[in-house]
């Protein structure tokens, strides 16, 4: 896979992260700013058909995704069906068929501004290539796992939702849930980079820091299973994430 490949992929993560909701369809301004925001980071691209014809494609997927979103119920499946979209897609326009690649005078470009700030030294010495791949895996396991967590746990049945017979739980349980997920992508984040960096069994660690965390919590019988299999999952989606990383930079 080509340097394009993960800057591609990058471009679509991150505006994924900055314009998706969290457990609400997309609005279509989100959609368009998401789509624009996608564009004006292709154009370090060099520009042909097949460029213009991407950035068409893009278009069309984030308005269709967004329009089925109002109308389907299950919103992490629609989401991650159109991450691999966007993934089949980069894949197509990368391929040796269309072989879009970098404009090496906008690089060319990008590179003088060295110049202008001692700040920016590092690049010199950077390999982007890894640092790419890196970033790619570090806005999967902050964003696009968190889908997969939320729909095995609505499929589980287990996720916090308020009581019919206690209105005022509601605040409680939504509140309960946002923090265990803020403490999620956090605990990925550590096992992913400790991963990179051969620190395995630094991970023990981790998880028996947040169990203690918990302790009282977890005599709750629904909220234990809920925080054990969130965790635990959690844990290894971060560690498929940061074992793949880690082979491609090998």
């Amino acid at each position: 896979m080509t340097p394009e490949f993960y800057y591609l992929l990058n471009v679509i993560l991150v505006s994924r992260l900055l314009f998706l909701p969290g457990d609400t369809p997309v609005p279509l301004k989100a959609a368009t700013l998401m789509t624009l925001l996608q564009i004006a980071g292709l154009l370090i691209l060099q520009f042909d058909y097949g460029l213009w014809v991407l950035f068409i494609l893009l278009a069309a997927f984030n308005f269709g995704f967004s329009l089925l979103e109002r109308k389907w119920q299950n919103l992490d499946v629609v989401r991650l069906s159109s991450l691999l979209v966007n993934i089949i897609l980069a894949s197509i326009f990368l391929s040796q068929w269309i072989g879009l690649e970098f404009s090496y005078d906008r690089i060319a470009f990008l590179q003088q501004l060295r110049n202008y700030s001692v700040l920016l030294d590092w690049s010199e010495k950077a390999n982007f290539s890894a640092i790419n791949v890196q970033v790619m895996g570090f806005l999967l396991v902050i964003n696009e796992v968190n889908y997969i967590i939320r729909y095995q746990l609505r499929v589980s049945k287990i996720l916090p939702h308020p009581s019919a017979s206690d209105p005022e739980s509601k605040p409680n349980r939504v509140s309960e849930y946002r923090t265990g997920k803020l403490i999620g992508v956090l605990e990925r984040v550590i096992i992913y980079f400790l991963i990179l960096n051969n620190e395995i069994a630094a991970i023990g660690f981790v998880l028996a820091a947040k169990g203690l965390l918990r302790f009282k919590e977890l005599e709750k019988r629904e909220f234990s299973e809920f925080v054990l299999i969130g965790t635990l999952l959690s844990a290894l989606l971060a560690l498929l994430v940061g074992s793949m990383i880690k082979g491609l930079l090998e």
